[in-house]
């Protein structure tokens, strides 16, 4: 089949009405992301520790996770990890940290050694580590190490869970919402919010049952008022909207008994001039939209443009006939 270069020049231009259509597949490329780590409680403990203590922390980068990795080393920007009694910190602590992912970028194994000293010799030495291993029988260990021998605290074959927070992560409007990265589970969004009119709305993906929310604005002017809604991609506005002001410190929950499998939308709308931080938790984390490939965007314009050109040529030899 022989391409014209008009169908090319009305394919590139097509690619602008499409990205309206499909804009809101892009992510925010402003901001970072935190992935929260939340551990079992221990099986067995040596005081001072109980079965009681857990291990949790989260770890900050600059963009999402990339999908099919493979014990692949990161180095965070910030970390944060705690046994329960320690805590370790990017500012006094070592780190040694690989992680595997899923084709959908969630995190599927890890290993993470905090310690105290040297990171070369990290395995070694006082410190927490935690690890999961995609074995054909998986390998599920989390622990803390005292006193450079011997562990005083482990949980084995019950691995924590991950969830992800979105650190300045802008939103669209209600009517185009940006979706929500997919992989792992997001449990919170921030970012900022604007001037009278301005909204911040995402899309979102529900697999059945309750479902709850809360959004919290810090930073307000006296006597502002915000709108909180969630509902039907589209409309944003079937679940119940809340109204975020003084009488309520500018936090209000949205909560549903039963909210039934879909894709959503949720956000916040303002009617105040001023630009004060906002953070929107999941108190049940939710699932993002998988973007389609920017392949499939080029596929589908070039695709579409062959047809309007062969309906444009087939228009004309009727014209000329």
């Amino acid at each position: 089949m022989h391409f014209s270069p008009a169908t090319f020049r009305w394919g590139a231009r097509s690619l602008t009405p499409l990205s309206l259509v499909l804009g809101a597949a892009s992510l925010c490329s402003a901001g970072t992301i935190t992935y929260n780590y939340t551990g079992n409680d221990f099986t067995y403990a040596v005081a001072p520790y109980t079965t009681g203590d857990s291990i949790a922390g989260s770890f900050t980068i600059a963009s999402p996770l990339a999908p099919d990795l493979v014990n692949q080393p990161i180095t965070p920007s910030s970390y944060s990890f705690s046994d329960g009694l320690l805590s370790y910190t990017s500012t006094g602590s070592y780190l040694a940290f690989d992680i595997s992912t899923a084709a959908s970028g969630t995190i599927t194994g890890w290993l993470i050694l905090v310690c105290e000293e040297d990171v070369t010799d990290c395995g070694h030495q006082p410190g927490i580590h935690f690890l999961v291993t995609e074995d054909v029988v998986p390998t599920v260990f989390d622990g803390v190490q005292v006193q450079g021998e011997g562990y005083e605290a482990t949980v084995n074959s019950d691995p924590g869970t991950w969830t992800a927070t979105l650190n300045g992560f802008q939103g669209g409007t209600s009517s185009a919402p940006v979706l929500l990265i997919s992989g792992t589970p997001v449990a919170e969004v921030t970012g900022t919010i604007g001037g009278i009119g301005s909204q911040e709305y995402y899309s979102f993906l529900w697999g059945g049952g309750a479902f709850s929310a809360t959004a919290s604005i810090t930073g307000a002017n006296t006597g502002a008022s915000y709108l909180f809604s969630e509902g039907v991609a589209g409309t944003c506005s079937s679940g119940g909207p809340q109204t975020l002001n003084g009488g309520d410190s500018f936090s209000s929950t949205i909560a549903i008994a039963n909210l039934p499998a879909g894709q959503y939308c949720i956000g916040i709308d303002a009617n105040n001039s001023n630009d004060p931080p906002f953070a929107l938790t999941f108190n049940t984390p939710v699932e993002g939209v998988p973007t389609p490939e920017p392949s499939t965007f080029v596929l589908f314009a070039v695709g579409l443009g062959m047809v309007v050109s062969a309906l444009r040529l087939a228009r004309r030899s009727r014209k000329n006939s």
